[in-house]
């Protein structure tokens, strides 16, 4: 799926790594560390969920 990837990834809209211009082992990086901060802000979302639906009690 890699191999594919068509997109440049923009971390924080600060770092961005395209698979032409980039070295194949920093891209895996780069894509790496977006899908750790990915799944970070999706466990925030949930657990403000939970926080709430918490409090409501």
């Amino acid at each position: 799926m890699i191999n594919n990837y068509e997109h440049s990834l923009h971390i924080l809209n600060i770092l961005f790594f395209s698979q032409h211009t980039t070295e194949q082992a920093m891209f895996n990086f780069a894509n790496n560390i977006h899908l750790y901060l990915e799944d970070a802000i999706y466990a925030l979302i949930a657990i403000h969920f939970f926080g709430v639906v918490y409090s409501k009690k």
